[in-house]
């Protein structure tokens, strides 16, 4: 079926940004036909849009994305609920917290337009993975993670966890992390 995403997302054809010489053109076209992203802005009449590639994504927005392809039935459900709510993300944090891939000590509805770290990232693909019945068959060892000392203590096991199951990879040849 198809996802809960914004009305205009069914006339977004392409991104003015994100051309087909684009190095993840095809990546991110994938996920706008499974529903999982929509733009950042609405398309114009012959159905582009934009995607901003280069921006940080918020806490919003990360959550938004895995929440769309995990729960999408839950978001059904609660759409008309938070469908006044003047925050575009309302029920997807709703969802995110109802089903453990955050809480709310971790983000509060009030934090989500904050930038996402890769740190964060991490546990939050961590444990979707989990949801999923998917768990890192064997560590790797944290020598191979450059600047693991910089990840913060909370985030250690997800981003070790995360590497070793291939869901977010290195910065560079050294395998520098970047947590935040």
């Amino acid at each position: 079926g198809t996802l809960t995403i914004p009305a205009f997302a069914a006339e977004l054809k392409s991104f003015s940004d994100v051309g087909p010489g684009h190095w993840a053109h095809n990546a991110i076209m994938k996920m706008v036909e499974r529903g999982m992203f929509a733009g950042t802005t609405t398309p114009d009449a012959n159905g582009v849009g934009t995607f901003s590639p280069d921006s940080t994504m918020t806490r919003a927005q990360f959550v938004t994305v895995v929440t769309r392809y995990l729960y999408d039935a839950d978001l059904k459900a609660i759409a008309d609920e938070h469908k006044d709510s003047g925050v575009w993300y309302s029920a997807n944090y709703e969802v995110a917290v109802d089903r453990g891939l955050i809480t709310e000590a971790e983000f509060s509805i009030d934090a989500m337009n904050k930038a996402m770290t890769r740190q964060e990232m991490a546990m939050v693909l961590v444990r979707a993975a989990e949801v999923k019945g998917e768990v890192a068959e064997k560590l790797i060892p944290t020598q191979r993670i450059a600047d693991y000392n910089t990840v913060g203590s909370y985030y250690k096991d997800y981003v070790r966890q995360c590497y070793s199951m291939g869901m977010i990879c290195g910065t560079d040849s050294k395998g520098t992390f970047n947590p935040n």
